[in-house]
């Protein structure tokens, strides 16, 4: 904080009485008084500058012809606050992408057999065609629950406030503060009313739930924090210790009804056409780990869906996984490195590694038809298979693997699912 002016005392008088009270009065304030030279044309100290906490830097006075005062001149150190903040983003243009021209020169290319050939090429020729590009723009604080009828409120609540500054009547401010607290409670009604749509309209995706929790919430204490999350592993805690307290004799025995006769020692190789119906029925969204958009590859996929069928057969020719196509992006990142997040994470697998997954558990699927070995309490839920049922596929699965020798794409089939 900075004071300065023409006080009109003389502070360099150690005889004023009136100045000798100001100074102990800035100095219960921590303020500190800089100039030490006369600033007035009779030789006394009347501009003043003072300062609580702030640096001042080169302090100077020049002289006047207009006034019989000095123009003090000094320099601060400060920072500005900006209500709106910058930061620079980094995107692809794919709007302005040459489909035909991209898809024709991924064409030509040699099949590849391993992710790392197909990652490397097919990234670098994205960049040659449409490279990366730095933006630098303002972020600002959204407010869509701020409709018309608001701004229609506030711009009334100037004119009432203008009003009152210029009669000065008590009717007058009895009216601009009446008219602020209906504009207020209008603010509270319409942000409670536009989160409790959000939140209704969202209550079976978790995901947009944790969204709406995220932006509304402002807890900066640790232990609540600790508290909210406590709750959660509280609930799952619970479910677990209601089910680990059954005995296992009073668990159902669930056995198959009719005899096991088909063997599954390994997966069928598939050709262009499964691999393009498998990838036109997924969903069009996008992971980081993806080596092109999805609307890159759906736009250039009879030229790129050979490539992804020689490494998905690749893949279950062998019975493992790529390693590279074994990580997954996982968000939000837990605050403790040993937290089981128990379903508050979000997995994001890269397209190919879904492909693999997908195709495994189709033809895991089909041989449970072929066999008929579908326990009766999940018969009645082929179509919607549970879980359970996609745990149960998933050891089919584990199985296959083991007899591959290849058991490392087993944590990523169980993430999966």
């Amino acid at each position: 904080m900075v004071l300065t002016g023409d006080i009109n005392i003389h502070v360099d008088s150690p005889n004023c009485v009136n100045a000798v009270n100001f100074l102990e009065s800035i100095d219960g304030f921590n303020f500190t008084q800089h100039v030490n030279f006369p600033t007035h044309g009779s030789g006394h100290t009347l501009d003043l500058v003072c300062s609580a906490g702030d640096a001042i830097q080169s302090l100077d006075s020049t002289e006047m012809s207009i006034s019989d005062h000095k123009l003090i001149t000094f320099e601060l150190n400060t920072s500005t606050s900006k209500s709106l903040i910058e930061g620079v983003i980094t995107f692809r243009n794919i709007k302005h992408l040459n489909y035909d021209l991209f898809s024709n020169s991924v064409s030509v290319l040699p099949i590849f057999n391993s992710v790392e050939d197909y990652n490397s090429v097919l990234s670098t020729m994205l960049e040659e065609f449409e490279p990366l590009r730095e933006r630098v723009v303002t972020f600002r604080k959204p407010c869509p629950w701020y409709t018309t009828e608001l701004r229609l409120l506030k711009a009334r609540g100037r004119q009432l406030e203008r009003q009152y500054k210029k009669s000065s009547l008590t009717v007058h401010r009895h009216m601009f503060v009446q008219h602020q607290t209906d504009y207020h409670n209008s603010l509270n009604a319409a942000s409670k009313d536009y989160y409790s749509k959000i939140i209704s309209d969202g209550a079976d995706n978790p995901n947009v739930l944790f969204k709406i929790l995220s932006k509304i919430s402002t807890c900066s204490s640790v232990d609540q924090c600790n508290m909210f999350l406590n709750y959660f592993i509280g609930k799952i805690e619970n479910i677990n210790n209601s089910i680990a307290s059954v005995p296992l004799s009073e668990l159902p025995q669930i056995l198959p009804t009719n005899p096991v006769t088909h063997a599954f020692s390994s997966f069928a190789m598939v050709d262009i056409d499964f691999t393009v119906r498998t990838i036109m029925s997924m969903n069009s969204t996008n992971c980081i780990l993806d080596t092109l958009p999805s609307s890159v590859l759906r736009g250039c996929l009879l030229s790129i869906s050979p490539h992804i069928t020689s490494i998905v057969n690749s893949s279950l020719n062998s019975g493992s996984v790529p390693p590279t196509l074994k990580i997954a992006a996982i968000t939000p990142v837990p605050k403790k490195p040993l937290w089981d997040s128990a379903g508050l994470v979000q997995i994001a697998l890269s397209l190919s590694s879904w492909v693999i997954i997908s195709l495994r558990l189709y033809q895991c699927i089909r041989v449970f038809h072929r066999c008929q070995c579908w326990a009766p309490p999940y018969s009645a839920f082929i179509c919607f298979p549970s879980s359970s049922l996609l745990g149960s596929m998933a050891l089919v699965i584990t199985a296959m693997l083991m007899i591959h020798k290849s058991t490392s794409a087993l944590a990523l089939i169980l993430i999966a699912l």
